[in-house]
């Protein structure tokens, strides 16, 4: 595989808390990812109304349950 760049990220409000490593992304990485992408939305857009509405009220309901887990995380962003 490819070498990727990675690099440590901390707290911006405290420097001295490790939060962890992310990779970089290559050029290569957000053209595959861009084309995914348009993949997706094409699929969505075929999706009946009914299955995409289930699928964001699913999605709604799972925010809803874990909103304490995303607030510790945003805390740290």
């Amino acid at each position: 595989g490819q070498q990727r760049d990675v690099q440590e990220r901390f707290s911006p409000i405290n420097r001295q808390h490790f939060l962890g490593k992310v990779t970089l992304a290559t050029q290569e990485d957000v053209k595959e990812t861009l084309a995914n992408a348009r993949k997706a939305l094409s699929d969505w857009q075929a999706t009946e109304a009914v299955e995409r509405a289930a699928c964001l009220q699913k999605m709604g309901a799972l925010l809803e349950e874990h909103a304490l887990e995303f607030y510790s995380l945003l805390m740290y962003e």
